[in-house]
């Protein structure tokens, strides 16, 4: 499976700047565009801003946490595609991230080529979705 490169849109989210960077700068030398945010709420602005292609959501973070920014981006942008990421593997928060609309769930510390693989199968589902739906004007 090859990178999308730059048709891949990819905002970071997570209250640590060394994962951030890490992230950002992997994905970048795979040829994605990324930004990042610092917290749930500056991801959920993020979003109304510029709407990315995937979300890298942290679930545990201050104020705004992974799950309450999952069910507020799936209210404003129900085709994005959001990988949750997490230190503290539990399968319960992967069952609950799931449920909240998540498409996958990668627990902290997570092999990059394979979080890269999910991030691509991800687009790769999104552009599925898309070219799927119906078009309104055609009858």
């Amino acid at each position: 499976m090859r990178a999308m490169g730059a048709s891949g849109q990819i905002l970071i989210v997570d209250d640590e700047i060394e994962i951030r960077s890490v992230l950002e700068e992997f994905l970048n030398h795979k040829g994605f565009k990324t930004q990042a945010a610092p917290d749930g709420m500056t991801a959920v602005q993020a979003i109304c801003a510029q709407l990315p292609d995937v979300v890298l959501l942290d679930i545990d973070m201050p104020s705004l946490g992974g799950i309450e920014a999952l069910s507020a981006i799936r209210a404003i942008a129900p085709r994005v595609k959001v990988i949750m990421i997490s230190g503290k593997a539990s399968l319960d928060v992967a069952k609950q991230s799931l449920a909240h609309g998540a498409y996958d769930y990668l627990a902290k510390p997570f092999d990059l080529e394979y979080l890269a693989k999910s991030v691509e199968t991800a687009l790769l589902t999104k552009t599925l979705d898309e070219s799927c739906q119906p078009d309104p004007l055609r009858r």
